[in-house]
């Protein structure tokens, strides 16, 4: 069960205190989130190749990590916390909205899904989807801990060397 969301005066606060751009990251956030939670609801995931990208190793790094994330992995990470909960329904689209969100951007990033038994039922598994760029995990829910990764799509290796040409 999740937590109780916080008050709406503590909301208020903390909406108030975001830059102009904190506020722009959060608006396209949360219009790629709710949008890919209503596309995933009528579309298989199988129709998803634009977004999702080439299928890769499995958990494999990027082809090009930065010694240090870029500041916008960060904000982008930042906006899409601000409109998810952790909770089961959200991480796919959460990961696909950040996803979009860094390309944007430029900044290459590894998508995966994985699962693990669930510990409420024989035989069934909880399944879940992590987004990496520059060795951060962005949302929320983290990454591969105890879970076997069955896919991970990465940027092509052109995103991923032009992202890398703007960065050094």
């Amino acid at each position: 069960m999740s937590p109780p969301p916080p008050p709406l005066s503590h909301r208020l606060r903390t909406a108030a205190g975001l830059s102009p751009g904190e506020w722009a990251r959060a608006l396209e956030a949360a219009v790629l989130f709710h949008g890919f939670r209503v596309v995933l609801r009528v579309v298989p995931i199988r129709r998803l190749r634009g977004v999702l990208g080439p299928e890769g190793p499995r958990d494999a790094p990027l082809a090009a990590p930065p010694h240090r994330p870029d500041p916008a992995v960060f904000a982008v990470a930042r906006a899409l916390r601000r409109v998810a909960k952790p909770h089961a329904a959200t991480c796919l689209p959460q990961a696909l909205a950040g996803r979009v969100m860094l390309r944007r951007r430029g900044l290459p990033s590894t998508l995966s899904l994985g699962a693990r038994p669930d510990p409420d039922g024989p035989g069934a598994f909880a399944f879940h989807a992590w987004l990496r760029s520059g060795g951060v995990v962005l949302n929320v829910g983290g990454g591969p801990r105890r879970r076997a990764v069955l896919a991970t799509y990465h940027d092509p290796p052109a995103a991923a060397q032009r992202a890398d040409r703007e960065t050094t």
